[in-house]
This record gives C-alpha cells, structure tokens and sequence, in this order.
C-alpha cells in the first residue's frame, strides 16, 4: 500500500481522534471561563468565570488572542497563541435566578404597612383590633413563627401609682381567620377555640403585668410569668414560639417558656394586637414562619 497514503490516513485518524477528545473535555467543562486580559509581566492570561454554563466544543483558534469577555474552555493556554473553544450553536441552558420566596399572609382589622415596620396598632383610638394571618391552615406537626416587637406610647391608666397600657400582642393558633374581639381579647374570640401565647400588657385580672401568658382553648392560663416591665419599651425585641409535636416553646424578649400541649394540625397562625378603653402602639417587623420571610398583603 502507498506509504503516502497510510501517512494521510493516519493524519486524518489522529486529527479526528484530537478533534473527539477535545469535544469531549468541552462538554465535560462545567466552569468555563471569559478570558479578561493577558498580564505581560507574567505571560499569562486572566479569566473570570461565568458561572455554570457548558460549553460544547466548537472550532479552533491559534495564533490570536481573544476578544476580552469571550468565552473559553478549561484547556491550557500559554501567552497569546493558545486554543479557543467557542461554543456551537444550540439552544442554552436556562439559568432561573432564585427569587426569594415568601409565606404568603393577610392583614387584618387596622393593620398597616410602614416600610419594613406592620403596625398592628396605629395610634389611632380605642376598641381597636388588627394583625397578620397566614393565609393557609398549618398542615406541619412541627412549625416555628418569629418576629420582633414594640410596644410604646399611647395613653395609659393609672393603678395605685404606675400606668397600665391597653392591650398586648397575641401570636394565636385558632381553627379560622375570624378576627376575635379587641381589649382583652387581645384579637382572639371569645369564648377562646384555640391556643395562644401572650404579650399581655393590660391587669385585666389581679395578677402582675406587662407579663407572658400562654392560653388553652378553655380561655384557662396555662402559664403565666411574672411581671416584665421591659417588655414596653421603644425598642423592637426578639419573639419567637415553637411547637415541637408536644410543647410550645417560646422566647420573648430574652425571657424562655413552654407548656406540653397537643394542637392539632388545620389551625391559622396570626399575630394580632388590639386596644380596649387604653391604647398603645403595638408595630413587629421581620416576622418569619419556619425561618421564611411572611410578606403580608
């Protein structure tokens, strides 16, 4: 057989061979680069990577240096003469952005958006109810809500020389969205069909106040702390309440609490604020179920 020939062949065998090999590290390339420059101090080239895009192999480009931002692929390159993988036409991957996403809730009564802050409460008179629910029932056996509170200013009554302010922030657990009666109520419905745990500013009954409280469905005290004077204040603090399959967990302002209950799946969590005859600014921000940001509406 002509040796020219078996020469010819063999060029054309290997330069296949290259051409499937070099195909084949393009498609494996899972972090391709933009070339950004040549650094003549170092005789190098500088890239920055584009994220994750697969280039497919493509042509071959020698003896030229690339147009900065050009995409190329993982293979050596030294000085300005090196390989360029340019991608064949074909229909790109889709790369979503990841929006943030949100737990969706309502606002109720007199409730009011101001920037980052929900005011549960304006300042705006007596009788008055308003909150966050969220718009689906709880199907979780273990769930947890957060935020952060104040509760500040309004007009206040006096007993026996220190004023009491009306009424007091309740993260409630309740079988429905109807929105409960205002003061004491603290937005919940009386008689009470659920649980909830309590900011309870107001001595609606002779025990101390501000304090914490949790609530059964019997309207019963299952718990109550001692008086924290601190938990009015301009200040926004830390609330956080947690059921854990068996107990109501909670943190309020630095002050830790639980009582063993069993809830039932199917119930609404909201967080409402309500005045009676005395009035204060009850405002949370940052509120998150299950450590995902609630944006009510």
């Amino acid at each position: 057989m002509n040796s020219a020939y078996l020469a010819s062949q063999q060029k054309t065998s290997d330069r296949l061979r290259k051409l499937a090999q070099r195909e084949a590290e393009a498609e494996e390339a899972i972090l391709p680069a933009a070339y950004a420059g040549y650094d003549v101090a170092s005789g190098t080239s500088k890239y920055q990577t584009l994220g994750n895009s697969v280039l497919s192999g493509g042509s071959l480009v020698s003896n030229s240096a690339p147009r900065i931002g050009e995409a190329i692929g993982p293979v050596p390159t030294q000085g300005l003469f090196r390989e360029i993988w340019r991608s064949r036409p074909r229909p790109a991957v889709q790369v979503i952005k990841k929006e943030e996403k949100f737990v969706a809730a309502g606002l109720e009564g007199v409730a009011q958006i101001d920037k980052d802050v929900i005011k549960l409460i304006p300042d705006i008179g007596i009788q008055k109810i308003g909150g966050i629910v969220l718009s689906n029932p709880i199907s979780l056996k273990q769930w947890e809500i957060a935020f952060e509170f104040r509760l500040f200013g309004g007009t206040g009554f006096e007993i026996a020389g220190e004023l009491y302010y009306g009424d007091g922030i309740a993260i409630t657990y309740l079988p429905s969205k109807d929105l409960g009666g205002p003061g004491e109520a603290l937005g919940l419905p009386n008689p009470t069909q659920g649980w909830a745990v309590t900011i309870d500013t107001y001595p609606n009954e002779p025990t101390p106040h501000p304090c914490l409280k949790i609530l059964n469905p019997d309207n019963g005290i299952i718990y109550q702390s001692p008086k924290i004077a601190s938990l009015r204040s301009t200040n926004f603090q830390s609330a956080q309440v947690k059921y854990n399959g068996r107990q109501i967990e909670a943190r309020i302002a630095g002050q830790s609490f639980g009582a063993n209950v069993a809830l039932p799946t199917g119930y609404y969590l909201a967080i409402r604020g309500a005045t009676g005859s005395f009035t204060q600014k009850h405002e949370i921000r940052n509120p998150k179920f299950n450590g995902t940001p609630i944006k009510p509406a």
